[in-house]
């Protein structure tokens, strides 16, 4: 029988501890790779979470801005009756000003006939003595 020689014996027991080294580096890689889609896993229930958190906080605002929308149509329905109602008042104000200028006017035009009446009668009656 063929006796492995020494150099045969060296060149196996190298071969056999590269051959180790590469099995513990790809068990290594094969744990990163692991961690890896563990991590990704995490990365993705994170990402799932803020996307749930995200799609709440849109809600939220967008209920509010709805409610936001609900109370301004309601300001502005309210401004604008109490803007009709003081259109109304200044209406009449002006109606009653309106009267009020004619009444003035014609006391005015009746007093200046009641002052030609008197300056008549007084121009009539005999002077003083």
């Amino acid at each position: 029988m063929n006796q492995p020689t020494i150099e045969q014996f060296n060149l196996l027991q190298s071969t056999v501890f590269e051959l180790s080294a590469k099995m513990e580096r790809l068990d290594l890689a094969e744990r990163k790779r692991d961690f890896t889609i563990r991590d990704s896993a995490v990365k993705i229930g994170i990402a799932e979470g803020l996307a749930e958190k995200t799609h709440l906080g849109l809600s939220k605002l967008e209920l509010e801005m709805v409610q936001l929308r609900a109370e301004m149509k309601e300001l502005r329905e309210s401004n604008n009756q109490q803007l009709e109602v003081l259109h109304q008042r200044l209406d009449r104000q002006e109606a009653m000003t309106k009267e009020n200028g004619q009444r003035l006017g014609n006391i005015e035009a009746t007093q200046q006939r009641q002052e030609y009446i008197l300056q008549e009668i007084l121009s009539r009656l005999p002077p003083k003595q």
